[in-house]
């Protein structure tokens, strides 16, 4: 029987190849999402569950679940590596799997570990029910990457990856812009082909004061909004650049690509995915909308409650849309 191992051992084993070989007990509390499903679920200690790291993305751990008795959990699980390694610090390395039911055992209540069902920020089952375009809202605004994590170089360098570029933009509102494409890159796993600027220029997010945003053939217009400031500033909104760069991407092929995947005899308003209200006005705004949720904010597609049929069918074609999709699980 091996001992609990420390943090630092955890950490270690698990960017070693020899990970799939190896069980792990459940001893803290951990959110996986389920993809045959679409549905989160939060594993518990008391749930006398052991786990095995079967692959990994750059920002991700495909698992197997096993119950106490020893069988798998019926379905595909990811969740996010900061999940794990935050989660499994006290983990005890299971060396193989006969020894996984006498090992995997409860460690009776653990008010200090908590599950994410108790924070508000991890709460995946509320439905916000926007009634504006997520560009106005606080957790799409913000994206899944924190605009202050990403300098002004790496922004630069990120929207010339795309061949994309910005005008009369302030420091702030080009590391929003970058944070909004390295989100979609870590999806894509790396620069996304659909969404490269056209042409032989650099082409341009052009920023103006004026509220009105625009996808047009030679450049994106992006509406600061600045009469209403704050919060309401739509050149501080990663949600704002990322709709505005939906429309680019739908007019190079995003568009139909998407239709066909959710009705191949036609896509109607009835059919559409509600994350916002903005959402239900037209196809092409259904498609920069869900595309928006998907990129900064994916969890209001599992748990929408008004059309949640239409939006796990949507969830379901941007994982696979995106070289890299499964990364979404580092942002529930």
């Amino acid at each position: 029987m091996r001992v609990v191992v420390n943090l630092l051992l955890v950490l270690s084993f698990l960017t070693c190849s020899s990970y799939a070989n190896e069980f792990y007990k459940v001893n803290l509390s951990i959110q996986v999402l389920d993809r045959n499903s679409g549905r989160t679920l939060t594993i518990v200690p008391n749930d006398n569950y052991s786990f095995k790291i079967v692959d990994e993305g750059s920002n991700f751990y495909r698992l197997e679940i096993y119950d106490q008795a020893g069988n798998v959990v019926a379905g595909r699980f990811i969740t996010s590596k900061s999940n794990v390694n935050a989660a499994f610090v006290g983990a005890s390395l299971i060396e193989s799997f006969e020894e996984t039911v006498s090992t995997v055992q409860g460690t009776g209540d653990c008010p200090a570990c908590g599950s994410a069902e108790n924070y508000t920020e991890n709460d995946l089952g509320s439905d916000p029910r926007y009634q504006y375009a997520l560009k106005n809202y606080d957790a799409p605004r913000e994206g899944c990457i924190p605009v202050e994590d990403v300098d002004l170089e790496e922004a630069r360098d990120l929207l010339a990856s795309q061949n994309l570029t910005t005008e009369n933009a302030t420091n702030l509102e080009i590391r929003t812009v970058g944070a909004a494409v390295k989100r979609v890159q870590e999806l894509n796993g790396g620069p996304l082909r659909s969404g490269m600027g056209p042409g032989d220029r650099p082409f341009p997010f052009r920023f103006v004061d004026a509220n009105g945003s625009q996808q047009y053939g030679s450049y994106i217009k992006i509406g600061r909004n600045t009469a209403r400031k704050g919060r309401h500033h739509h050149g501080h909104s990663v949600a704002q650049h990322v709709h505005e760069w939906a429309h680019l991407i739908g007019n190079q092929g995003a568009y139909s690509q998407f239709r066909r995947y959710m009705d191949s005899s036609g896509y109607g308003q009835n059919d559409y995915c509600q994350v916002s209200n903005y959402a239900m006005s037209k196809a092409n705004e259904q498609f920069a909308e869900v595309l928006t949720a998907f990129v900064t904010e994916p969890r209001i597609l599992l748990n929408n409650t008004r059309t949640p049929a239409a939006c796990r069918k949507v969830f379901e074609f941007f994982t696979q849309w995106f070289d890299d999709g499964e990364e979404v699980a580092s942002c529930l």
